[in-house]
């Protein structure tokens, strides 16, 4: 919350942590780190892998394909250089080689 009550803006969230860290002695870390801190601690102290897989979060099960996705673009010889000069012709041409590859993994 900030000073007036309301919700810190995402701009403003990183130097209002830090400025909180430095007030009570916390060495210098990102938030991130003690997420991690804390799932060790909870481990430690005898928390399941169940547990502790609900208070961090879920994982994204599919994040593969998006890391994927432009290197099954890139094997297509036109989607690798900007050869279109129409932004219509380029996405018509994305499209054609996603319909392409996905077609050949239905077809294994």
């Amino acid at each position: 919350m900030s000073s007036s009550g309301g919700y810190l803006a995402r701009s403003n969230w990183n130097s209002t942590f830090r400025r909180a860290a430095d007030a009570i002695g916390l060495p210098a870390v990102r938030p991130h780190e003690l997420r991690h801190s804390g799932a060790t601690l909870a481990a430690s102290t005898g928390a399941t892998t169940k547990e502790l897989m609900r208070r961090l979060g879920p994982l994204l099960p599919r994040r593969w394909v998006v890391a994927r996705t432009p290197a099954w673009i890139s094997k297509h010889r036109r989607c690798v250089r900007d050869y279109e000069t129409r932004p219509g012709h380029a996405a018509a041409m994305l499209h054609l080689a996603m319909v392409m590859t996905l077609s050949r993994r239905l077809a294994r």
